[in-house]
């Protein structure tokens, strides 16, 4: 998806919050501000996805989805703990859902973090997320049930569209928001969660102005801006899922064939 999986580096500290919506240009952000604060960025679509076999970043994501809507103090309690295991271990920003969601918790535990919501005009942007969502539905079959990661997309991606993600993007009346009103709908959410003074709206397509701009940092001369198209890539991503699946399951298919050819011989020389 254009980056491989980051790693926590000692010392770091969680400086953004990248908090658009997923295809909209969060991968190229995330790239951009790896090269300006120096340090690993934690985009959740890239450590679900690509930290193979290494289930660990999804179930994370897990926990905290199946902890929202907040029931009580302790699901709060285990969200911001769990947030606060992960960050405080060396990540310079988070970018992309379901993290983005959570903003609110990440400005509490860290208050002196810049939020950071690429934009993208709705049509393109609801394109771009059909590509997304097929690659999902291509890799929760039962085909990649005995893959690693693939195998928790089935509990993982009920999870993000129906807790905290309903409880943002919902009419009052509590009915779920078309796709095609969820982009107006985070831009107000976060002009309400977010102070004014540490929100910042880019747009990827201009390049490093914008972005260094809201950080008070210069453009990095001679670097050129990275600009990442994954849409190909995730369909890639999630047909090698279901490659790596068939391939687990025939050699499931030759055991049981064997073993049942064992056990008819052993029947046939009793009888």
């Amino acid at each position: 998806m254009g980056q491989t999986p980051s790693h926590p580096q000692p010392n770091a500290r969680l400086q953004v919050i990248a908090a658009g919506l997923p295809r909209t240009g969060t991968t190229s952000l995330s790239l951009a501000l790896s090269i300006l604060l120096n340090g690993p960025v934690y985009h959740a679509g890239i450590q679900h996805i690509l930290s193979y076999p290494d289930e660990k970043p999804l179930r994370r994501a897990i926990k905290l989805l199946e902890r929202t809507p907040y029931r009580n103090a302790s699901d709060r309690q285990v969200v911001e703990d769990t947030l606060k295991g992960l960050f405080d271990s060396g990540y310079v920003a988070v970018a992309d859902s379901p993290y983005a969601q959570f903003t609110p918790e990440l400005l509490h535990l860290y208050p002196h973090t810049i939020v950071l919501c690429t934009t993208r005009p709705t049509q393109p942007w609801l394109h771009s997320l059909s590509q997304l969502l097929r690659a999902g539905s291509l890799a929760t079959t039962y085909k990649t049930a005995l893959v690693p990661i693939a195998r928790l997309f089935p509990t993982y991606t009920p999870l993000l569209t129906s807790t905290r993600w309903k409880e943002i993007y919902s009419h009052p009346d509590g009915s779920p928001m078309e796709m095609y009103e969820v982009p107006e709908r985070h831009v107000e959410w976060l002009k309400e969660v977010v102070p004014k003074e540490r929100l910042f709206f880019v747009d990827v397509r201009e390049g490093w102005g914008p972005i260094c701009e809201a950080l008070g940092m210069e453009v990095p001369e001679g670097v050129p801006f990275p600009r990442v198209n994954d849409g190909d890539e995730v369909v890639r991503i999630a047909r090698e899922f279901v490659r790596r699946g068939m391939v687990r399951w025939a050699v499931v298919g030759s055991v049981l064939v064997v073993l049942g050819a064992v056990m008819w011989g052993i029947w046939w020389k009793s009888t």
